[in-house]
């Protein structure tokens, strides 16, 4: 069996998901990207924020290095909260869940018969590593 349960095109990342949700919002004055604020947003939720403002707050304590792996250019700030909301606010939900949704099935796999989700292509070696450990135990 291979280390990845994943085909090598399903390996786009989450952002890349994110690039292809159509923007609702009107052209005019839109200053941030909407991958970049639902990559903001995905991060600050996987974070345990449960509002707007913890997400803004969970962004605003990112590093440089990881607003710019999230798409935020070096010399732009980061949304506000109301940017994020009404980004959010627009958006079709059921879009936004089937693309999340399959995007998660593509790293979706069996091992000893459970379901696995490997998300940083190291999962599966892991637990493989952990199991034969307990199996020395």
């Amino acid at each position: 069996m291979s280390s990845s349960p994943t085909a090598p095109l399903s390996r786009q990342p989450l952002i890349g998901v994110f690039k292809g949700v159509p923007d609702p919002r009107d052209r005019r004055g839109v200053r941030h990207r909407l991958d970049t604020v639902l990559a903001l947003a995905a991060v600050g939720v996987l974070a345990g924020c449960r509002t707007l403002l913890a997400i803004w707050e969970h962004a605003r304590d990112l590093t440089g290095g990881q607003l710019r792996q999230l798409g935020l250019p070096q010399d732009r700030d980061i949304p506000s909260e109301s940017t994020i909301g009404r980004a959010l606010a627009g958006l079709d939900a059921d879009d936004l869940d089937a693309r999340i949704a399959s995007w998660v099935l593509t790293r979706t796999g069996t091992i000893d018969g459970r379901r696995i989700i490997a998300v940083d292509g190291q999962d599966h070696a892991r637990r493989q590593t952990q199991e034969q450990q307990q199996r020395r135990r």
